[in-house]
């Protein structure tokens, strides 16, 4: 059946059923499904990365599919400054991206071998996401990376900062990052109109769309 969805469950060892941000079992769940992506990219399977916690305003699937590039990504940070964001990339089953990735697991799996397990390790928050930055410029012109633009993919900060939604009226894809905890993350949505979860489990679909100038 050409239709069929073949479903493969990889298990990962959480220490419990709730994990804080800077946390070591953290750190160990971003080398666990970096790993993952590495044995699909080999596969010659792209990978489009996003997360839970973003609101897809619009369906980015045609902007993301059209923009060229070994791996596509959004801007996590705000202003000229770029840090390619770990929670939103579609990666093509290229030699680049392969190279890029087997360098990236290597990296991170040095970093993991110094923390003490179960200990905070909040001075490596960003580590992963600056370690991707520098090893996509160490690549160099053998890595082509297309940036999704700003003012249709945007991050956390544009919660916090009121030029950005004035700039980015319409956004496609918006991050709820640059925010700790799940209570809060949902605090967040509830807030700007984009929690649509009925207390009976199902979706509020008649929920009218929010506008962010505010």
């Amino acid at each position: 059946d050409n239709n069929a969805l073949n479903v493969q469950q990889a298990m990962f060892a959480a220490p419990s059923e709730k994990m804080s941000f800077g946390e070591s079992a953290v750190a160990e769940l971003v080398l666990f499904r970096t790993n993952i992506i590495l044995g699909l990219l080999k596969s010659n399977i792209s990978v489009w990365l996003v997360e839970s916690d973003s609101f897809w305003l619009k369906d980015p699937s045609a902007k993301v599919l059209s923009t060229e590039g070994d791996i596509v990504v959004m801007n996590g940070l705000s202003g000229t400054e770029k840090l390619p964001h770990g929670g939103f990339q579609l990666l093509r089953p290229t030699a680049a991206t392969v190279s890029l990735w087997e360098k990236f697991v290597s990296g991170l799996t040095t970093a993991m071998q110094t923390p003490i397990k179960g200990k905070t390790i909040r001075a490596i928050d960003n580590a992963p996401q600056i370690m991707f930055r520098n090893l996509i410029e160490e690549q160099g012109s053998r890595l082509q990376v297309g940036w999704l633009p700003s003012q249709d993919f945007v991050a956390g900060y544009f919660f916090r900062e009121k030029e950005i939604r004035t700039s980015v009226p319409d956004p496609t894809v918006l991050l709820n990052n640059y925010i700790i905890g799940n209570g809060n993350k949902i605090l967040r949505a509830k807030e700007w109109g984009f929690w649509f979860l009925k207390e009976d489990g199902t979706c509020d679909d008649a929920r009218p769309r929010t506008t962010f100038l505010g």
